[in-house]
């Protein structure tokens, strides 16, 4: 994703909401869709239209009348490139900082906290699709204390030691030799 992409305003992600949900829409099918949350002008809307096509955040069909736009990045592409651009800087580039004031902020369902947990996708670090493959069980559901091996795997699979499920004390030699060994994960 190119990191020199401008960010969209909250009008332009409610247009960006209506073309992720269908095909190619035109300003009118946009203005009218938006018309039923908010009234908005088609004037309005085409301007901001016009606009997100300088910045690159729509796509416009020349070939057939009324034009046509598309979204050019998915909404996962933009979900990730605004959270990517909120933590670093708001939060100094740090995920779990992010994480914890997200959660702070609204209380998650059990549900949802469950799928936090169990779901693993390509973007997951080494450690974590480990674990969850290999013990099908959620990083809050190992068994605690955990033993000197499984913290050894974690380790060398590369989990930041501040994440293990375990209490500093029970395994600060072992953390601490093995950081002496040159592990660079250590923040």
């Amino acid at each position: 994703m190119e990191s020199k992409r401008r960010r969209p305003t909250e009008a332009e992600l409610a247009i960006l909401r209506v073309l992720w949900e269908g095909k190619a829409q035109s300003v009118r099918a946009i203005q009218q869709v938006l018309n039923e949350s908010r009234p908005t002008g088609y004037t309005t809307v085409l301007k901001l239209m016009q606009i997100m096509t300088e910045k690159g955040l729509v796509e416009r069909d020349e070939t057939c009348r009324p034009r046509l736009y598309r979204a050019r990045y998915t909404r996962q592409q933009t979900q990730r490139q605004l959270l990517g651009d909120l933590m670093n800087r708001a939060f100094g580039g740090s995920v779990k900082a992010m994480v914890l004031q997200a959660l702070a902020i609204k209380k998650s369902s059990p549900e949802e906290l469950e799928a936090m947990e169990t779901s693993a996708t390509p973007t997951d670090p080494p450690w974590f699709r480990t674990c969850a493959a290999q013990t099908d069980t959620p990083l809050r559901r190992l068994p605690r204390p955990l033993t000197s091996s499984c913290v050894r795997r974690l380790l060398q699979l590369g989990m930041p030691s501040d994440l293990l499920p375990v209490r500093r004390g029970e395994h600060a030699k072992q953390l601490d030799s093995m950081q002496g060994r040159g592990l660079s994960w250590f923040r």
